[in-house]
């Protein structure tokens, strides 16, 4: 299980910061809470100008966003079993399925 001190992303960035820093920023954005990224464990290349890196990390502050909370860029958070989340990725699909 992911716990609030352990934190996997996957994020998309933008041209104009570091991969840890958009990483840190799409966690608080989409999330709530802010973090730490620790290790770098994928970059993929499926586009000749787009990039996508996988973090872990840690959560350093900040409370989870709950579906009361919600706003444009996202519903709510929620903490899943890796083990769903890599099912998931495997199959392209929604770790809720």
């Amino acid at each position: 299980m992911v716990t609030k001190s352990d934190l996997s992303i996957l994020i998309f960035y933008f041209w104009n910061c570091f991969p840890q820093q958009a990483a840190q920023r799409e966690v608080r954005e989409e999330t709530g809470v802010e973090s730490e990224m620790t290790s770098l464990i994928a970059v993929e290349a499926p586009g000749p100008n787009w990039f996508r890196y996988t973090f872990t990390g840690h959560v350093t502050g900040g409370r989870l966003r709950t579906l009361a909370e919600k706003d444009s860029e996202t519903l709510q958070g929620a903490y899943w079993p890796v083990q769903t989340v890599m099912a998931a990725a495997h199959k392209k699909g929604d770790p809720k399925k």
